[in-house]
């Protein structure tokens, strides 16, 4: 079926890594859900390339270059950004997501697109799977030139980072995200995006807040916090492991507190060494909170300063008193 588009094959093409649906058949669930969603979100028929093969790469041809060529010819690409698909050994990777970029960089649109309601999205839009490490994070924006954004799928439970199903509670979940809900996003953001390359303005009875663009911050919960790499004050610079060990063990019981959302330490990490403002990083990251702080060892003791205690008195989290 051709795209909604004259000069385009497909309105969406679906990468990702078969690793990801091996286990539970995550990613065919969310492409049915997805062909599902849009069905009740476009009056037009919308075209998605998704390729169920049981192994990486194109399943009908043995051409892959020539094959990928054509069905790269998209819209909007969509990565599920996982663990396993940040590898740039693997097919989805290189000629796919690397491949999608390089040529829309060339073509006569570009990569970037002016939605209807004057802001800008990426025809990139990452479905996030999983936490992950700071070195596949700066892999995904090494490609894609900005910050890595999109929808999460993301369950999240002290010590527990998988994707977010169907079956979930939104209440024990940290995030509190409901799949049908986020399902709903991505097919609001494909619609901004197409709107945006069609040059369609946005209805005057359209409410903004009602459309989740690829950009568009996402709603940042109340209890939310980042631990920021502690400093190192001593001279001696083999005490890094100190101010590195004091980061993780507050992340570490900071985890335990019911309905607080705890960013990971991979993600924390990031900010090592970084000149970052608060306003930087509280934008990258979407929390409340941020801690920062500095430490010097003094004999065998380490303290969190007063004004960490203050931190968690003012967001109300008596339980981290009551854990330590």
């Amino acid at each position: 079926m051709p795209s909604v588009i004259p000069g385009f094959e497909y309105d969406i093409f679906l990468s990702y890594r078969q690793k990801d649906n091996n286990y539970d058949s995550w990613v065919t669930e969310f492409a049915d859900n997805l062909n599902k969603e849009l069905e009740a979100t476009f009056k037009e028929k919308i075209s998605v390339y998704f390729d169920n093969n049981p192994h990486d790469g194109l399943l009908e041809t043995h051409d892959v270059n020539a094959s990928l060529k054509e069905k790269l010819r998209c819209l909007v690409f969509i990565p599920i950004i996982s663990r396993t698909y940040c590898d740039t050994k693997s097919f989805a990777w290189e000629h796919e997501f690397k491949a999608f970029v390089n040529q829309v960089l060339k073509d006569s649109i570009g990569l970037m697109v002016k939605l209807p309601n004057g802001n800008m999205a990426n025809r990139v839009l990452p479905i996030r799977i999983h936490d992950l490490d700071s070195e596949d994070i700066k892999l995904c924006e090494s490609v894609l030139g900005g910050i890595l954004r999109g929808v999460e799928f993301i369950y999240r439970e002290p010590g527990v980072n998988r994707s977010l199903t169907q079956k979930d509670d939104e209440r024990k979940n940290l995030n509190g995200t409901v799949y049908r809900n986020q399902i709903n996003k991505v097919a609001l953001a494909i619609k901004e995006i197409i709107s945006g390359l069609k040059g369609e303005p946005m209805k005057p009875d359209t409410k903004q807040t009602e459309i989740i663009s690829p950009l568009e911050k996402p709603v940042i919960q109340e209890k939310s916090i980042i631990v920021l790499p502690f400093e190192n004050m001593s001279s001696d610079p083999e005490q890094e492991y100190f101010s590195d060990g004091l980061t993780e063990e507050i992340i570490t019981d900071l985890s335990h507190i019911r309905d607080l959302l705890v960013i990971s330490r991979s993600s924390a990490m990031t900010f090592k060494g970084a000149k970052a403002t608060i306003k930087e990083i509280t934008d990258k990251i979407h929390v409340r909170y941020v801690l920062e702080g500095s430490v010097r060892k003094a004999g065998n003791n380490l303290r969190p300063e007063q004004r960490f205690m203050a931190l968690i008195e003012k967001m109300g989290l008596s339980e981290y008193q009551k854990h330590k």
